[in-house]
């Protein structure tokens, strides 16, 4: 990843893929990769906390890889992704699960006196 220069002309982009592999074993892919989003969640929130230090505030984020609750996405949003992905477990959960996400993200904000979601998102960069 080239380093964003706070000057720079046009769009501003930060790609993440979390992928687990191990060449030769096709039986470690199927067990981690299909177990669910669980399996992704703490890799993929490693590799995205180090892209929002060095990117916050420059650019738009976004969080992908094990976020299945409305408690993820709300770490996501604090350590500073303006927006998430929700992927496997949509297809694990269902069409029910972005308002249980957002139900939980409500829930949440009001436990810690949050009057919008931009008081959320990079709480923890500041």
């Amino acid at each position: 990843m080239r380093p964003v220069q706070p000057n720079q002309q046009g769009p501003d982009i930060a790609v993440v893929i979390t992928l687990l592999w191990r060449l030769g074993h096709p039986d470690h892919f199927a067990q981690h990769v299909w177990s669910g989003p669980q399996c992704l969640r703490e890799k993929s929130f490693l590799v995205f906390e180090a892209v929002a230090k060095a990117l916050f505030g420059k650019t738009v984020l976004i969080s992908v890889g094990g976020i299945d609750s409305g408690a993820e996405a709300y770490r996501r949003l604090r350590a500073g992704a303006s927006l998430v992905q929700v992927y496997t477990a949509l297809i694990y959960e269902g069409p029910s699960l972005p308002r249980r996400i957002n139900e939980e993200l409500l829930r949440l904000m009001e436990r810690d006196g949050v009057k919008g979601i931009g008081e959320v998102i990079g709480a923890d960069r500041r």
